[in-house]
């Protein structure tokens, strides 16, 4: 078992330096952590992640001038050594933190990864980079198991993601009607909401045929999709044919 000292310094490997789930999630970890170790955060771009970590008093480096990508490993190598890290943890599996992974590993640093998707694809590549994590973290049971199907069952922890409860102290009437004035929904109408990026991971296709047997039963009913278009924009072209051809393209 991975034990960090009192005071450890941490290095935190993001895949994406846009505000979506996992940066998120991300922020909330080193929000708590920074007050008893020292963190600091590595991501590619120039997203408004940064903008966040400032705000938090928290060190954040933009990768260049690779990015993340396997031509950044040598640069990670000398970042880690440079600056003294214990830790390095990776947020989701994707590109970056396998690039972090490969890094620690040069420079003898245990390496934490935090699996925040359904892996449920079998590689030979998954089961040799996961084998090398010193932990694995997955944000649920489901997601646990998938992973297990990889790495021994006692590297996996279940953590889930934690939310910030003053973030839900707020008058519910008020902000029911707030929402329905932005879409333009009448008070007597129900509403149902798909959140998340537009991706068929994401399951919005099985959304819509759900929403075609609710309109059924409640033909007033107001679905909403709230999510960035910008990773799958053919995607988003297909549910709304779908949604033509199950004829709710108007709900």
């Amino acid at each position: 078992m991975l034990k960090a000292k009192k005071q450890a310094r941490i290095l935190f490997v993001s895949h994406m330096s846009v505000l979506g789930g996992p940066s998120h999630s991300l922020l909330k970890l080193v929000k708590y952590l920074k007050q008893q170790h020292e963190v600091v955060v590595v991501a590619p771009g120039d997203g408004a992640l940064f903008e966040e970590l400032e705000h938090m008093g928290i060190p954040g480096y933009r990768a260049v001038p690779h990015g993340l990508t396997r031509r950044s490993i040598p640069w990670l190598c000398r970042f880690i050594v440079r600056e003294k890290f214990d830790i390095v943890y990776g947020n989701n599996f994707s590109s970056g933190p396998r690039n972090a992974l490969i890094a620690a590993k040069l420079t003898g640093r245990p390496f934490v990864w935090h699996i925040r998707e359904m892996l449920r694809e079998r590689h030979w590549r998954t089961d040799f980079l996961l084998r090398y994590a010193d932990v694995i973290i997955a944000i649920s049971r489901a997601c646990a198991q998938l992973v297990q199907h990889h790495v021994p069952k006692k590297n996996v922890h279940v953590v889930y993601n934690g939310i910030e409860l003053e973030e839900f102290q707020l008058e519910r009437t008020e902000a029911r009607q707030h929402v329905r004035r932005i879409l333009g929904v009448p008070p007597d109408h129900l509403v149902m909401a798909n959140v998340g990026i537009v991706h068929p991971r994401k399951g919005q296709a099985h959304a819509l045929n759900i929403a075609a047997d609710i309109l059924r039963h409640e033909p007033t009913a107001i679905f909403a999709f709230l999510g960035s278009l910008d990773k799958k924009p053919e995607y988003a072209r297909h549910l709304k044919e779908q949604a033509a051809r199950l004829n709710i393209e108007d709900r």
